[in-house]
Protein backbone atom coordinates (compact mmCIF):
# COMPACT_ATOMS: atom_id res chain seq x y z
CA UNK A 1 0.00 0.00 0.00
CA UNK A 2 3.09 2.61 0.72
CA UNK A 3 4.38 2.51 -2.87
CA UNK A 4 0.78 2.73 -4.13
CA UNK A 5 0.08 6.27 -1.80
CA UNK A 6 3.45 7.59 -3.10
CA UNK A 7 2.84 6.62 -6.62
CA UNK A 8 -0.69 8.67 -6.01
CA UNK A 9 1.09 11.30 -4.88
CA UNK A 10 4.17 11.28 -8.01
CA UNK A 11 0.80 11.40 -10.13
CA UNK A 12 -0.70 14.28 -8.43
CA UNK A 13 2.43 16.20 -8.47
CA UNK A 14 2.84 15.91 -12.35
CA UNK A 15 -0.66 16.56 -12.99
CA UNK A 16 -0.58 19.74 -11.21
CA UNK A 17 2.75 20.22 -13.12
CA UNK A 18 1.42 19.27 -16.17
CA UNK A 19 -1.65 21.68 -15.42
CA UNK A 20 0.23 24.44 -14.95
CA UNK A 21 2.26 24.44 -17.60
CA UNK A 22 -0.83 23.98 -19.00
CA UNK A 23 -0.25 20.48 -20.94
CA UNK A 24 -3.55 18.74 -21.11
CA UNK A 25 -2.60 15.49 -22.80
CA UNK A 26 -0.34 15.36 -19.56
CA UNK A 27 -2.91 15.77 -17.00
CA UNK A 28 -5.17 13.66 -18.56
CA UNK A 29 -2.79 10.85 -18.85
CA UNK A 30 -1.98 11.49 -15.45
CA UNK A 31 -5.49 10.88 -14.21
CA UNK A 32 -6.01 7.61 -16.18
CA UNK A 33 -2.87 6.35 -14.33
CA UNK A 34 -4.67 7.85 -11.14
CA UNK A 35 -7.92 6.01 -12.25
CA UNK A 36 -5.51 2.55 -12.68
CA UNK A 37 -3.85 3.28 -8.81
CA UNK A 38 -7.76 3.09 -7.77
CA UNK A 39 -8.31 -0.03 -8.96
CA UNK A 40 -5.51 -1.08 -7.34
CA UNK A 41 -6.64 0.47 -4.21
CA UNK A 42 -9.88 -1.37 -4.36
CA UNK A 43 -11.90 2.26 -4.87
CA UNK A 44 -13.64 0.97 -7.90
CA UNK A 45 -16.00 3.88 -7.85
CA UNK A 46 -13.44 6.20 -7.99
CA UNK A 47 -11.41 4.63 -10.48
CA UNK A 48 -14.95 4.84 -12.91
CA UNK A 49 -15.10 8.67 -12.27
CA UNK A 50 -11.52 9.11 -13.07
CA UNK A 51 -11.91 6.95 -16.13
CA UNK A 52 -14.97 9.28 -17.25
CA UNK A 53 -13.11 12.51 -16.24
CA UNK A 54 -9.86 11.06 -18.76
CA UNK A 55 -11.83 10.33 -21.53
CA UNK A 56 -13.70 13.43 -21.63
CA UNK A 57 -10.33 15.34 -21.35
CA UNK A 58 -9.10 12.91 -24.41
CA UNK A 59 -12.26 13.49 -26.48
CA UNK A 60 -12.14 17.53 -25.71
CA UNK A 61 -8.14 17.55 -27.00
CA UNK A 62 -9.01 15.38 -30.03
CA UNK A 63 -6.98 12.32 -28.47
CA UNK A 64 -6.92 9.33 -27.45
CA UNK A 65 -4.78 6.68 -25.09
CA UNK A 66 -1.80 5.84 -26.24
CA UNK A 67 -1.43 2.60 -27.80
CA UNK A 68 1.04 1.05 -25.53
CA UNK A 69 -1.69 2.17 -22.55
CA UNK A 70 -4.87 0.41 -24.27
CA UNK A 71 -4.03 -2.91 -22.74
CA UNK A 72 -3.51 -1.78 -19.25
CA UNK A 73 -7.09 0.49 -19.74
CA UNK A 74 -9.21 -2.01 -21.15
CA UNK A 75 -8.30 -4.51 -18.20
CA UNK A 76 -8.65 -1.85 -16.39
CA UNK A 77 -11.68 -0.87 -16.67
CA UNK A 78 -13.04 -4.13 -17.10
CA UNK A 79 -12.33 -4.82 -13.73
CA UNK A 80 -14.25 -2.04 -12.50
CA UNK A 81 -17.11 -3.05 -14.70
CA UNK A 82 -17.44 -6.29 -12.51
CA UNK A 83 -16.44 -4.38 -9.28
CA UNK A 84 -19.72 -2.54 -9.30
CA UNK A 85 -23.12 -2.80 -10.46
CA UNK A 86 -24.00 -1.31 -13.93
CA UNK A 87 -25.68 1.88 -12.32
CA UNK A 88 -23.28 2.57 -10.19
CA UNK A 89 -20.52 2.86 -12.68
CA UNK A 90 -22.67 4.86 -15.04
CA UNK A 91 -23.25 7.33 -12.55
CA UNK A 92 -19.37 7.34 -11.61
CA UNK A 93 -18.60 7.43 -15.26
CA UNK A 94 -20.83 10.30 -16.33
CA UNK A 95 -19.42 12.24 -12.83
CA UNK A 96 -16.18 11.78 -13.95
CA UNK A 97 -17.08 12.82 -17.69
CA UNK A 98 -18.73 16.32 -16.36
CA UNK A 99 -15.74 16.88 -14.04
CA UNK A 100 -12.68 19.61 -15.84
CA UNK A 101 -9.64 18.51 -14.90
CA UNK A 102 -8.88 21.47 -12.93
CA UNK A 103 -11.45 19.68 -10.20
CA UNK A 104 -9.50 18.82 -7.13
CA UNK A 105 -11.43 15.73 -7.16
CA UNK A 106 -9.87 14.94 -9.93
CA UNK A 107 -6.72 13.95 -7.95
Amino acid sequence: QGNLDRAREFLEDAAARYQALPYRPGVAHCVEVLAWLAVLCQQPARAATLFGAAEAARQALGASLQPVDLAEHQRYVAHTRTQLDHAAFEEAWMQGQAMPLEDENTH
